[in-house]
C-alpha cells in the first residue's frame, strides 16, 4: 500500500507483504518512476497489466521500471476518499504472468475502498490532533491571558498566562475559572464595585449573542498601586459551535510609558512657549508700556484738576474712565501672556479656531509692527468649532506666525506680509498660513517638522515638531509647501467638534 503525500511528489510505502525470496519494494519512490500509472491513478482508474509486453506504448517508462525490478504482472487500484486519491493498493507478481479478471478487480476494489476509508479517518484524526496541538502551542506561547468561552459564556479552556492573573486581585476580568460563566464572574466584579465591570457584562453578552462583532475595553486596577489592563473579546465562528475568545493583557508598563511621554511632551511644549515668550519680550514690553504710560499721564492730569479751585470733577471723571480702559488693555496683555505660560494638564473643550487666531494675531501685533510685517486674516464666516486645548492650539498658530515673520527678516518692507485663512474642509477645519518670504529650502517640506531642525542661529528647532505633535494629539495633521515667488505656506487640519478621531 502506497500513500501520495499532499505536498510532495514522492510515493511512500506504508504497508507491504512480500513472499519469501522476493526482493522488497522500495519504501520511497517518485512519480517519475511510474508516470503513466500515476496519471491513471490520479484519474481514479485502475491499472491492470497481465503481461508487461501487453502494456500500452505510453507506459514504456513504467514497463522499464517493472522489468528492472523483475515484475511480470501487476494490478494497481486507487485509494479514493472524499474525491481525493490518497494512495494506491498494488499487487505485483514476480514469478509468472497473471490475468486480472473483472470480477476479481471488482472484489479488490471493495477492499481498496475499505482501506481508503480507514486512511481518510486516520488523516482526519491526525489533523484534529495536530490542530489541537497547534492551538495548545499557540495559547501557551501567548503572553496575554486567553480564555475560550462556549456559546453560553462558560470558560472551556485557558492558557498559562490567564492562570497567572489569579494572584492579581486587581485583574478582575481574568479571575474566571474553567467551567465557570465568564459573564457571571464579571457580574460579581461589578457587584464588588469594580469600575467598568458592568460595561464588560453587557459587551461580552452582546458578542455571544452576535449583536456585537468585537470589542476592546481598558480598565484600571485602582489603588494602592496603579495598574491598567485591557480585555479584547472576539466571537468564534458558528461552525465551531459559537462562543468567544477573551484576551486579557497587563498594560501597566505601556500606560505608564504613555503617561511619562505625555508629561514630557507637555513640559517640552511649555518650555517652547516660555522660549517663544522670550522672543516676544520687546514687543510685549512695548504693548504694556502704552497703557501704563497712559495711566501715568492721566493720573498726573487728574492731580492737577484736583488742585484747581474749584476742582474740575467732570474732567477728573473722564480721566478716571480713561485710566480704567488703559488698565483693561494692560490686563488683557498680561492675561494673554499668563494663558500661554500656563502649565498643567490639557483642558479639552469646544474651541473656536477663528477666536484662537484672532487672539494670537492680537498678541503678536506689536512684534509685527516692530518687524514691519503686515498680518491680515481671511477667516471663515461664523465660528469653526473643534475639540481641543486652547493653549496648545494657540501655541501652534503662534509658532507658525513667528516663523513666517522671521522668514521675511531680509525682505523689503513692502514685501513683508502674512495671511491667515480658515475654512471648513469636509468634516474638519483647515487653517492656512502664508508668507511672502523666500520659501523653504528644496526638499525641506518634511524635514522642517523633525526635532531640532532649524535655520536660525538662536532657535531650538522644536517649534514645528511640537506643533505637529499637538495637532496629531488633536486628531489633525500639518503639511508645508513652498513657492520661491510667493513664499512658504503651511496647512493644518483639525476634525470639527463631533467628528470622532481615529
Amino acid at each position: 500500500m502506497y500513500r501520495f503525500p499532499r505536498h510532495s511528489d514522492d510515493v511512500r510505502s506504508v504497508y507491504s507483504w512480500i513472499r519469501p525470496g522476493v526482493a522488497a519494494s522500495p519504501a520511497l519512490m517518485t512519480n517519475e518512476a511510474f508516470p503513466w500509472m500515476r496519471a491513471e491513478l490520479a484519474a481514479e482508474r485502475a491499472v491492470a497489466i497481465g503481461r508487461i509486453d501487453d502494456a500500452p506504448p505510453e507506459a514504456a517508462r513504467d514497463v522499464h521500471m517493472m522489468r528492472t525490478r523483475g515484475a511480470r504482472s501487476t494490478l494497481v487500484l486507487p485509494l479514493v476518499a472524499g474525491g481525493e486519491v490518497l494512495g494506491c493498493l498494488a499487487f505485483v507478481v514476480f514469478t509468472t504472468d497473471r490475468a486480472w479478471p473483472p470480477e476479481l478487480i471488482q472484489r479488490l476494489r471493495l477492499v481498496a475502498e475499505v482501506f481508503a476509508s480507514a486512511l481518510a479517518q486516520k488523516d482526519a484524526d491526525e489533523a484534529i490532533r495536530a490542530s489541537e496541538a497547534l492551538k495548545s502551542a499557540i495559547l501557551a506561547s501567548l503572553t496575554s491571558g486567553v480564555a475560550v468561552l462556549d456559546h453560553s459564556g462558560r470558560v472551556v479552556t485557558v492558557n498559562a498566562s490567564w492562570l497567572r492573573f489569579r494572584d492579581d486581585p486587581a485583574a478582575w476580568a481574568a479571575q474566571a475559572e474553567v467551567g465557570e460563566s465568564y459573564v457571571e464572574a464579571c457580574r460579581r466584579a461589578a457587584g464588588a464595585g469594580r469600575a467598568q465591570a458592568a460595561e464588560a457584562v453587557e459587551l461580552v453578552g452582546a458578542v455571544l449573542a452576535g449583536s456585537l462583532p468585537t470589542f476592546t475595553l481598558e480598565y484600571s486596577g485602582g489603588e494602592p498601586v496603579a495598574s491598567w489592563y485591557t480585555i479584547s473579546v472576539v466571537p468564534l465562528p458558528d461552525r465551531d459551535g459559537g462562543g468567544a475568545v477573551v484576551a486579557h493583557a497587563d498594560t501597566t508598563d505601556v500606560k505608564r510609558a504613555e503617561i511619562d511621554a505625555q508629561r514630557i511632551r507637555q513640559e517640552l511644549a511649555h518650555s517652547a512657549r516660555v522660549f517663544t515668550m522670550g522672543e516676544l519680550t520687546a514687543s510685549l514690553a512695548h504693548e504694556l508700556n502704552q497703557p501704563l504710560a497712559g495711566i501715568r499721564t492721566n493720573a498726573q492730569a487728574a492731580q492737577r484738576f484736583l488742585d484747581a479751585t474749584p476742582p474740575h470733577y467732570g474732567e477728573i471723571r473722564s480721566i478716571l474712565s480713561d485710566i480704567v480702559e488703559d488698565d483693561k488693555r494692560a490686563a488683557d496683555v498680561i492675561n494673554r501672556l499668563r494663558e500661554l505660560m500656563r502649565k498643567g494638564e490639557p483642558e479639552v473643550a469646544r474651541v473656536d479656531v477663528n477666536d484662537v487666531i484672532r487672539g494670537v494675531i492680537k498678541l503678536v501685533s506689536s512684534d509685527a509692527i516692530i518687524r514691519g510685517v503686515d498680518i491680515t486674516s481671511d477667516l471663515a464666516a461664523g465660528p469653526l468649532i473643534v475639540l481641543g486645548d486652547r493653549v496648545q492650539l494657540q501655541q501652534v498658530v503662534l509658532n507658525l506666525l513667528l516663523n513666517a515673520m522671521e522668514a521675511m527678516v531680509d525682505g523689503t518692507r513692502a514685501q513683508r506680509a502674512v495671511v491667515v485663512r480658515t475654512r471648513p474642509a469636509g468634516r474638519g477645519v483647515e487653517v492656512v498660513v502664508e508668507d511672502t518670504g523666500p520659501g523653504l529650502a528644496p526638499g525641506a517640506e518634511e524635514t522642517i517638522f523633525e526635532p531640532f531642525y532649524t535655520t536660525k542661529s538662536s532657535g531650538m528647532g522644536m517649534g514645528l515638531s511640537i506643533a505637529r505633535s499637538i495637532l496629531h494629539a488633536h486628531g489633525g495633521a500639518i503639511r508645508a509647501g513652498s513657492d520661491p515667488r510667493r513664499g512658504a505656506t503651511f496647512h493644518f487640519l483639525l476634525p470639527a467638534a463631533g467628528v470622532s478621531v481615529p
